[in-house]
Formats: C-alpha cells, structure tokens, sequence
C-alpha cells in the first residue's frame, strides 16, 4: 500500500506541476499570437502558414493539455495527452532544425517578454521542459514498476477475524501473516464476482494496446512532417541562393556602371587568359588544375567578398562527383551570350544591349564535372535539378526567380531568340 501511495503521489505531483505550467505557457502564447505583432505575419517555414496561425494553434493545444493533466492525474489520461504534445512539438523542433532555422522557438516570446529571458536561454528552457514532459510522461504511464506501482492490486479477507488484507498482484500463492490477528494465510487473487467484489485496484497498468496506439500516433505525426519538413528545407535553401544571385546580379550592374555600360568578362575558357579578369577569377598561370582558379581575384570580389556567395547551400564537398570539377569556387556560372559564346568578343556586350529578362547566370548543372571548367556556360548545358527539379537564376534586369527543369530545355530547344539564347549580335540569339 506503500508504494502504492507513493507512485500516486508522484504521478499526481507530476500532473499538477505539468499541467500549470502548459496552462501558463498556452495563455501566454495565445495572447501573443493575438497580439498582431509583424512578426507573427511571417511564413512559418515548416508548416507554411503565418507564425501568429501557428502559435495560436499550438497555444490552443497547451490549453486543452493543461486542463487534461490538471483534472486527470490519476487516470493516465493527463499523461498520454502531455507526452503527445511533447512529442509533437519536439518533431516541430527538429524540424526547424533540420532546415538549419537558426532562430529558437516562436513561441519562447511569452518568456522573453515577460520574465525579461535572452531568447536562446528561454529557448533551452522550454526544450528542457519539454525533454522532463516527455520522458516523465512516458516513465510514470508506461513504466510502472519503475517509480515503484504494481502492476495491479488485490484484496482479500482472513479467513480467522475477516481484516481485509491488500497485496500486490505478484504476491499471490504466498504464506504471510495476518497484519491484523497475525495469523498464516495463503495469499489469493478473489473472483470479481465473488463477496469481496472487484480485485483488481483502478490503477492497474496500460494495455498494450494503448502504447501501440500512443506509438502509432507519434509515427503518423512524423510520417506527415517529413514531407513538409523536406520542402521547407529545400524553401530555405532556394531563399538562400536567391540571395546569392541577388548579390551577383547587383554587382554585374555596379560593375557595369562603372565601366560605361560594359559587362566583366564570363571566364570564357577559350579566351581566359592571365591579363584578363573575369566576374569569377583570373586565371593563375603559375598554379596547376583547382588552384589555378581563385574566387579572391575575380572582379566581383571588391564588390561581395564573401566565398558563400558564390554557393549554392546544396552544393560543395559532400556532393558527388564534386572533386571531379576542374573548378571548385562556384555553383553558378554565367551567359556566355554576353561574349557571343566561342566568339570570345571582346570587351564584352553591354547590359543595355539585353533585355531585362534575359538570362544572365543560373545554377549549373552538378552532375556533369566538365560543365565547371570555367565560369559560364551554353544554356544547353543545362541547370541544376536540386531544387524540386528546378533551378535558380537571374536575370539581366536584376529579377531572380526559379525555373522548372522541364521548362528550361523547352526554352533551350526554341529555335528563335529568347531569354535563355540572347546574345544580341544574332537574330537566333546563338
């Protein structure tokens, strides 16, 4: 009886503390959601939808987990309901994670702004709780004979002064003595339907079945997420190379300013040649194969310089066939129209002589080694399929956008003048 008290105890305490805190913390959340701060109209970039929907939401579900825990603490009913919510914002977590968000949770705002926290303390806290949420949860309703509850209880009366007698389910067939006449009695489980009514006590253990449900539940929630997390991670990277186009295209234009209209040099492997920098570097005679290109002299990088730039989040070492390229300093390359391709003119075409949406760099295409042995290209030789087989690219006017995979090579194929074929000294463009 015992230990019996002391595990109830336990998993009372435990529901109690839990469930104030999820009801504090869903108040809190849920009247920062409200709040309409600008912040919360930001797209969440796992589910997709605006963060103040997102809080709210999750605010709603610490509510209704918190009353659970508070009025059902002894069923088991309060603790399945937290570990389900631990382990649905514990896979959000990770998932904001796994798309390299490097902000903490959205909803720490009610510790940071009322309690005065740094947002990356407040974040470790509420990871921490709800790390204690979920494997407490789990421990006391799934592992009872750990904190100390049998796994059911009877009762049974002496057969000598009638005292009843309680004892744990793996006492039975045992000789004890009576607690009340001291006498020797053999310990029985009692028929439910017999004069000493029901033997097995309210707080026997789960089924098996409930764990297999509570597993299966965890299982279909992350089965759902991993979709969603894979294209928000694949959104967040395509943000990140937008960015970087967007910087390459800006300096194309400062460059061009600056040089009466006149665009750099694409690092055309024909015409390179020491005493002619291009956009992306200027071959270094005295070096041998990678070493002979440096990102450090080509002529955006007074402009820009930083080497991320000039990558594609999704590209680099770890990417097959990588040390096979002949250049290793850039994911991107640019139009070789802007020199009328084996040409080689030189100087270069103007920016003017272009139409705004023309195509003036893209994501090459990573599976082929050789396509990366200088800086631009043939629009023939492709993009890159990494992006949901898709790519991106900017323009000559200064738009970045993405492009299907399909679409480029029906625009590649087009035997007329368009935005991918462009060089202005051709009627087709070639």
């Amino acid at each position: 009886m015992a230990e019996l008290a002391r595990s109830t105890v336990v998993q009372t305490l435990f529901c109690l503390v839990g469930g104030a805190i999820l009801l504090w913390l869903g108040l809190a959340t849920t009247a920062e959601a409200l709040s309409g701060a600008t912040v919360y109209n930001l797209v969440d970039p796992v589910f997709g939808f605006r963060l103040g929907y997102v809080m709210g939401m999750y605010g709603v579900l610490e509510l209704v987990v918190g009353c659970l825990a508070l009025l059902q603490t002894r069923t088991g009913l309060g603790l399945v309901a937290m570990a389900w919510l631990a382990a649905n914002l514990g896979i959000y977590r990770l998932g904001l994670a796994s798309i390299g968000w490097v902000l903490p949770y959205h909803w720490v705002a009610p510790l940071v702004t009322r309690w005065g926290l740094h947002a990356q303390v407040a974040d470790l806290l509420l990871t921490a709780f709800l790390v204690c949420l979920l494997v407490g949860s789990l421990t006391l309703r799934f592992v009872p004979e750990r904190v100390g509850r049998p796994v059911a209880f009877y009762k049974m009366r002496c057969p000598s002064c009638e005292g009843k007698v309680g004892f744990p389910a793996h006492g039975v067939g045992q000789q004890v003595s009576c607690p009340h006449c001291a006498a020797a009695i053999t310990l029985t489980a009692p028929d439910a339907t017999g004069p000493q009514g029901p033997g097995i006590n309210p707080q026997a253990s789960f089924t098996l079945v409930e764990l297999l449900v509570v597993i299966a539940i965890i299982g279909i929630l992350a089965s759902l997420l991993m979709p969603v997390l894979t294209k928000g991670k694949d959104r967040a990277q395509r943000i990140v190379d937008i960015n970087n186009l967007k910087q390459q295209i800006t300096a194309t234009h400062l460059y061009a300013a600056d040089g009466a209209g006149v665009l750099p040099w694409p690092n055309w492997a024909l015409g390179d040649a020491p005493d002619r920098p291009g956009w992306l570097y200027k071959l270094d005679p005295a070096a041998t194969g990678p070493a002979r290109f440096k990102v450090e002299t080509g002529v955006f990088w007074p402009i820009l310089r930083n080497a991320k730039l000039y990558f594609c989040p999704r590209d680099g070492p770890h990417v097959p066939r990588f040390t096979e390229r002949p250049q290793r300093i850039s994911s991107y390359v640019m139009n070789g129209a802007v020199i009328g391709y084996n040409r080689t003119n030189f100087p270069p075409a103007r920016l003017d002589a272009f139409r705004p949406d023309d195509v003036a760099f893209w994501e090459t295409d990573e599976k082929y080694p050789d396509y990366f042995n200088d800086g631009a290209s043939y629009p023939w030789e492709g993009v890159s399929a990494r992006h949901d087989l898709g790519a991106i690219h900017a323009a000559f006017g200064g738009q970045v956008g993405f492009i299907k995979l399909d679409q480029w090579y029906l625009e590649e194929a087009k035997p007329t003048r368009n935005r991918l074929w462009c060089y202005p000294g051709s009627e087709d463009g070639r």
